[in-house]
């Protein structure tokens, strides 16, 4: 009897102290609300929103999220998301960041048909991978894929050592022929070269993108006459703010 009223108290203790808890997150959630709406982050003349939403739509606003994007996020939270979840803000940032997944468009790769070759230039800022990207894509193609491709690297990177080394070793370890180049005749003649890849990767000077100089340079590159069509493919970095990426792509 003492052990079935001890469990007893113990059950009833646990059940008091989730049910402060909740009260706790309650409480926390309707104060960033209030704050929030001190800042003027949530007000009349944007969504109304239930006082647990208040924290995830801060910081995304904050973080320079495009505002319809977020009210459109926001809208198809309120309207697809499960009541039992809505109880505290720790459910509705994983929900949130979910949705927000399946809402990023992919485009889907057509695989190469026989004899056709393809070039893939990766342009954009410095620091945002592109080294890196470049590697990841040469073993995917090269040893990855249901199909293994010939592919060839070429860096026009020549002013950062660093990167010519990286892209070598990765070279080396994959077996892939690769080419530095520094101007665009010498390009013309390392794309001649790695003719016999299916596959061709170049890795480019990282700079800012308002440096016309730089910008201009990388244009006598992409504009000589070659045996295929090269693909250029800006590369930046998911968590930039949406005027940045604008204003890079632009």
């Amino acid at each position: 009897f003492r052990s079935f009223r001890a469990n007893s108290l113990e059950l009833q203790k646990s059940e008091e102290i989730k049910a402060l808890k909740n009260e706790i997150q309650q409480i926390a959630d309707t104060l960033k609300f209030l704050q929030a709406t001190v800042w003027g982050i949530v007000n009349k003349n944007e969504l109304e929103l239930p006082p647990e939403f208040s924290e995830i739509y801060a910081v995304a606003k904050n973080s320079g999220m495009n505002k319809s994007h977020l009210d459109e996020i926001m809208q198809l939270t309120l309207k697809h998301m499960p009541l039992k979840m809505r109880k505290n803000s720790v459910t509705i940032k994983r929900y949130f960041n979910t949705l927000l997944k399946k809402m990023i468009p992919i485009r889907h790769e057509k695989e190469l048909c026989v004899g056709d070759k393809k070039i893939m230039m990766f342009v954009g800022p410095t620091g945002v991978g592109k080294t890196t990207t470049i590697a990841k894509l040469a073993a995917r193609y090269a040893f990855k894929k249901h199909k293994k491709y010939k592919v060839g690297i070429i860096t026009l990177d020549t002013y950062r050592i660093g990167a010519v080394e990286q892209l070598m070793t990765y070279a080396r370890m994959m077996k892939l022929s690769i080419e530095a180049v520094v101007d665009p005749d010498d390009f013309s003649e390392a794309l001649h070269r790695l003719r016999h890849n299916d596959i061709i990767l170049i890795d480019t000077v990282g700079s800012s993108q308002h440096d016309k100089d730089k910008v201009d340079r990388l244009n006598q590159f992409i504009n000589i006459s070659t045996f295929a069509s090269i693909d250029v493919n800006l590369v930046m970095t998911a968590t930039t703010k949406y005027e940045d990426l604008k204003d890079i792509y632009e």
